[in-house]
């Protein structure tokens, strides 16, 4: 069985793709403020590379906050309610 086959993975594959769009999303929004405004303030890559590094990390910790209740209810339910074709209507 592989990894991207696994009950597991595929239980938790939209938050995965979530956070994966979230993370690129907000580095994109970095990179695109430093365009904008960082070069005026001569802003060096090396100071790009920083803030894209810590506000990763912080990005980070933001997702445990937003994704940690989702992920604990999805954790808890049993697999007979989450394959559930109900279950499938409200999610």
């Amino acid at each position: 069985m592989s990894f991207s086959n696994s009950p597991l993975f595929t239980r938790y594959r939209p938050w995965l793709s979530l956070s994966a769009l979230f993370l690129i999303a907000s580095s994109f929004l970095r990179i695109v403020l430093w365009f904008d405004f960082g070069r005026d303030e001569n802003v060096t890559l090396a100071d790009l590379f920083s803030a894209l590094s810590i506000g990763l990390l912080n990005d980070a910790i933001v997702l445990v906050y937003f994704l940690g209740i989702v992920t604990l209810f999805n954790l808890i339910i049993p697999n007979k309610i989450y394959q559930s074709k109900n279950f499938a209507l409200i999610s």
